[in-house]
């Protein structure tokens, strides 16, 4: 099995950041700020992706609500929605 690459860390919190923000209405300033808070406390310069999500699954505590998502031609034919 081959290991996955670390990432550095500003990296990896904007991608997570951005993901919330896609997924969810209620995504503001004050979670960004809270996940640096997180990040911060690590102490590490490079993660995987996979650890990095982890490790704020068990942090963030994030509960928002979902976002609706939209009514697309090309996904209707694809079937995904």
């Amino acid at each position: 099995m081959k290991m996955k690459k670390p990432i550095k860390i500003e990296h990896l919190v904007n991608w997570y950041f951005g993901n919330l923000a896609y997924k969810y209405e209620d995504v503001d300033k004050q979670v960004y700020n809270r996940i640096k808070e997180i990040v911060d406390k690590l102490k590490v310069d490079e993660l995987t992706h996979k650890e990095f999500a982890m490790i704020m699954k068990e942090n963030l505590d994030f509960k928002g609500i979902k976002k609706e998502l939209h009514d697309c031609e090309i996904c209707r034919k694809l079937g995904i929605r």
